[in-house]
């Protein structure tokens, strides 16, 4: 009989540990989440080399103190001209709530000379376009 209740005890216990690290697991994937932010402003060169890399510096803003940069969703060119958003992470269940804003670096380059629009998507709709002249 003893054996019996140590059994039942070992295999409840199993069973609880198993349901718990399930609902853990689930709560953090409720606390992370990505999202498309806002561009603010794109700050850098304008005139490059052909194969030279452009750094461009792009502001942005997120929602809490949770956000952080995850990556860059590009377009294909079409012409000469790139459609460019910030996808954002938000990792944590517990943000403050402030809404700063974060800098990322951005980089350029092409292997073929002339005038490229890049465009950079804002919060509120439309874009930041800068022009960059490859020689």
């Amino acid at each position: 009989m003893k054996k019996m209740a140590i059994f039942t005890f070992c295999v409840f216990s199993f069973i609880g540990i198993i349901f718990i690290s399930c609902v853990e697991s689930e709560t953090e994937d409720m606390c992370t989440y990505t999202e498309v932010g806002g561009i603010i402003s794109v700050t850098g060169s304008s005139i490059g080399e052909v194969n030279e890399t452009i750094n461009l510096e792009v502001k942005f803003g997120v929602g809490n103190g949770c956000g952080q940069f995850n990556k860059f969703i590009e377009t294909g060119f079409v012409g000469n001209e790139k459609i460019i958003k910030v996808e954002t992470i938000y990792i944590g269940c517990v943000c403050t709530h402030d809404a700063p804003i974060r800098t990322v670096n951005y980089e350029f380059e092409t292997s073929t000379n002339g005038v490229y629009n890049l465009k950079f998507k804002k919060s509120l709709g439309g874009y930041i376009i800068h022009e960059i002249t490859i020689n």
